[in-house]
């Protein structure tokens, strides 16, 4: 009876380690599901929702950073064509066609001055034998008067003959000359006269075409000044919404930096577990250091500086600078005069010479 019993015991014994046993391994198989669920539902959801808040806010970074584009195109774009405008304006065309209409008289009228002095001294040095005749009696005292030696009385006379002769023909010469400059001066003077008329008359006109200009170019100023003003708020307002998202982020990456080494601690010891069978039964100090991989990175934009922007100049308004003066004429400058009713000495071209 003791050896059944014995025996009974000994083989309820070995029945109860054996059900033990296979208890134990079902528990650690079904540990072994559980954990490989778990473990693919952290990589599922927790570390993929971590990764893609990083490329959403990568994504918002990078389109942010691209604000300033269109800040700088704008800009860009209507300060040319404010420019163009302008330049092609009516009142711009009128006063730059008035302009050169302007210097190419002020040459010309350069020109005729230079001709008017040239004549006058031509007409000075032409007329002396004319308008000054004592003078002209005064040149006869170049002629030698007295005979000469063994010069006979006829030899005497042909001699003084030839030379009143030479004398008439030079102030018949004389004369001609100076009726032709005296002539070509008083066209001349007319001419000039009536080129500095036109080019005062044209002076007006393009102070006119200068005002309209000015009013234009005001305007243009103003909405040029305007464009800049638009382009700093546009900057600015880019520089702001950037600058609140990067903070945004940074905060963001702190709390991410955390959940993600817990994460992968714990994936870690997940596959630890996996690869063993026995984490259950391991101590702390007996599990190997795990490596975690880094957070991905967000690559932050720098904030660009602002473009220069400089309103354009209004070329009218002092404040500005130094404006381009308009073509000037000295009027008061005087004109030579002509005496139209001088008399010009008379020569009777029949009166005989000595023959």
């Amino acid at each position: 009876t003791t050896k059944v019993v014995t025996s009974g015991s000994s083989s309820s014994s070995s029945s109860s380690s054996s059900t033990k046993v296979t208890t134990s391994t079902k528990v650690i198989t079904k540990a072994h599901k559980v954990v490989k669920t778990f473990k693919e539902s952290i990589n599922k959801d927790l570390v993929a929702s971590i990764k893609m808040d990083i490329m959403s806010d990568q994504s918002a970074l990078d389109e942010l950073s691209g604000a300033f584009t269109p800040c700088v195109t704008t800009m860009t774009q209507s300060m040319a064509e404010m420019k163009a405008g302008a330049m092609k304006h009516p009142s711009f065309l009128a006063f730059d066609s008035c302009v050169n209409q302007q210097n190419t008289m002020k040459t010309t009228l350069t020109t005729c001055k230079t001709t008017l002095s040239d004549l006058t001294t031509n007409k000075t040095e032409a007329c002396k034998m004319v308008a000054n005749p004592s003078e002209s009696f005064e040149a006869l005292s170049g002629c030698s008067c007295s005979s000469e030696n063994e010069e006979s009385y006829p030899d005497y006379l042909m001699r003084q003959a030839s030379y009143f002769q030479t004398m008439h023909k030079t102030y018949q010469t004389q004369q001609l000359l100076c009726e032709k400059y005296t002539q070509q001066l008083l066209t001349q003077t007319t001419e000039c006269s009536t080129q500095t008329e036109e080019l005062a008359k044209k002076d007006t006109e393009c102070l006119e075409e200068k005002a309209k200009v000015c009013t234009m170019d005001a305007s243009v100023a103003a909405k040029s000044a305007v464009t800049c003003q638009a382009y700093s708020a546009c900057h600015a307002a880019a520089k702001l919404s950037l600058e609140e998202m990067m903070n945004s982020v940074k905060a963001k990456q702190v709390h991410r930096f955390q959940e993600w080494n817990s994460t992968q601690s714990l994936d870690c010891f997940m596959d630890d577990f996996n690869k063993s069978g026995s984490a259950l039964c391991k101590t702390v100090t007996q599990q190997e250091p795990c490596e975690v991989p880094p957070l991905p990175e967000i690559s932050y934009p720098v904030v660009p500086e602002p473009e220069i922007c400089t309103p354009i100049p209004n070329p009218c308004n002092d404040d500005d600078g130094e404006k381009e003066p308009l073509p000037e004429v000295d009027e008061k400058e005087p004109l030579p005069e002509v005496d139209e009713k001088e008399p010009l000495p008379e020569v009777d071209e029949k009166e005989p010479l000595p023959e």
